[in-house]
């Protein structure tokens, strides 16, 4: 949704919206590493199982495209606390804010890779 209209919403809505969509049976969940799968699976199961089970939600929870809000170039600069003398740096565009085909997707994501991700 739009983070604008967060602060209108009332505690119940809020409520409602994290019990239909802040559940298990709406998570993804990702392992990574070189243990045993079957410990991460009987690990997880451990918490999950504790759980009551919910009810069946939409798969459907894909944010629609929302129309673009910053017109201009925007330059923010914010202290990273860092005991060491380490840099941090994250650049961002937004090329279109209309849905691109699968193919558009992968060409821009090369494309970035080739001008950003290699030395």
């Amino acid at each position: 949704g739009d983070p604008i209209k967060i602060p209108e919403l009332t505690f119940k809505d809020f409520t409602n919206f994290h019990s239909k969509y802040y559940t298990p049976s709406n998570a993804k969940i990702f392992f990574y590493g070189d243990d045993d799968p079957l410990e991460r699976l009987n690990f997880l199961d451990s918490y999950l199982s504790e759980l009551p089970a919910s009810v069946s939600v939409s798969t459907d929870t894909k944010v629609a495209m929302q129309p673009l809000s910053i017109i201009t170039p925007r330059y923010e600069q914010h202290p990273f606390p860092s005991a060491e003398s380490q840099h941090m740096i994250s650049i961002n565009w937004l090329l279109t804010d209309k849905q691109l085909k699968p193919h558009e997707e992968l060409a821009l994501a090369l494309l970035d890779h080739l001008l950003v991700g290699t030395p």
